[in-house]
């Protein structure tokens, strides 16, 4: 079993910004989980119809 000193639960735009700031810091115990197959979580790109597409908080409410 890993153990970190981290946990950080989510790849969307908080977990990956806490990520970056803690690699900024010189911190490197951290494991980032994402449940998805891709990062990004409300922030990213869609491919439809075979142009991106973004896909943002707004989007989805």
């Amino acid at each position: 079993m890993q153990k970190v000193k981290y946990l950080i639960l989510g790849a969307g735009p908080a977990g990956l910004s806490f990520a970056c700031k803690l690699s900024q810091e010189g911190e490197r115990n951290f494991l980032v989980l994402e449940k998805e197959d891709t990062a990004g979580g409300l922030c990213r790109s869609e491919i439809v119809d075979h142009a991106p597409i973004d896909i943002g908080g707004g989007g989805i409410f």
